[in-house]
């Protein structure tokens, strides 16, 4: 995928969006950017490095501020692009399906459905603690969308709690 830049005085400029990432990282990382709060920290001496790279792409005459906006850009696509896809992500991920081969209103259906498909894979993995009667009851409740399964499933979780409870007073 492309990005265009338009530079003055000059054509429109192209870079391969994560061809361009994956460049930005590398320098990113050959300059030891500080990262605060999951966000890179770049400085000019990053800036003036870029700027030179992007030069040698063929930017010609790119200065730092120019950097500047052109590794502002790039980030800004792949969040978008990030953002735009992460319900097919997930539809991807939970279901090991092809999002893009169904419907709107299909995708739509799966994505309404999905926290039924992660309790049960939490029922499945067993990722719980077994007397937390509370929890037990509400995940299954999600799971399976049975009050008496649900009930059933809270009632032995308070039978492990007790019997816990018992052995360790004993």
């Amino acid at each position: 995928m492309n990005i265009e830049f338009k530079l003055p005085k000059k054509k429109t400029e192209t870079l391969e969006l994560f061809e361009s990432e994956k460049l930005f990282r590398s320098l990113e990382r050959s300059h030891r950017l500080e990262t605060k709060g999951g966000r890179v920290k770049p400085t000019a001496a990053f800036f003036r490095s870029l700027a030179k790279k992007l030069q040698s792409l063929g930017f010609d005459g790119c200065t730092p501020t120019a950097a500047f906006l052109v590794w502002i850009a790039v980030f800004n696509s792949i969040d978008i692009l990030q953002k735009k896809t992460a319900d097919e992500s997930e539809i991807a991920f939970w279901y090991g399906i092809n999002p893009w081969q169904l419907s709107e209103t299909e995708r739509a259906g799966l994505l309404a459905n999905i926290h039924r498909v992660k309790a049960q894979d939490t029922l499945h993995r067993g990722d719980f603690d077994p007397t937390d009667y509370a929890y037990i009851h509400d995940i299954v409740m999600l799971a399976t969308g049975d009050k008496d399964k649900a009930n059933k499933a809270r009632s032995d979780a308070m039978q492990r709690y007790v019997d816990k409870k018992t052995r360790a007073a004993s």
